[in-house]
């Protein structure tokens, strides 16, 4: 049985902020942590444009999409993506319906949600 982690997140490329640099951190850690123990890992952007991943050196640009503000489409992936994976991490407070949305559909499904606040 393959193991799945989902991280969804609204920017990671795209701007240089704290969150971002914490999620591009973390996205290397949850993916370096997968290639160790057979998991697969996949991120959603919503915010990010679907090339800027591209020539990144914390995770491959091949598990990872970027929907450029297309709310819909990201929720859409979201959801599908979602039905499979084991752990659902969310980057943001405001991703929290994303993250109820499925668990509705997949109810073992982990959530984790990052909290952090003003640097």
């Amino acid at each position: 049985m393959s193991r799945k982690i989902l991280f969804l997140t609204l920017k990671v490329f795209s701007s240089t902020g704290g969150i971002e640099k914490v999620c591009r951190v973390a996205g290397k850690a949850f993916y370096e942590f997968g290639l160790r123990r057979n998991i697969e890992t996949r991120f959603l952007s919503m915010y990010d444009g679907a090339h800027d991943a591209e020539h990144n050196r914390y995770f491959p640009s091949e598990i990872f999409k970027g929907f450029g503000v297309n709310k819909k489409q990201f929720m859409i992936h979201s959801l599908q993506e979602g039905r499979k994976a084991d752990v659902i991490i969310l980057s943001h407070i405001n991703l929290l319906i994303a993250g109820w949305l499925i668990k509705k559909i997949n109810p073992k499904a982990k959530i984790v949600l990052f909290a952090h606040g003003i640097e």
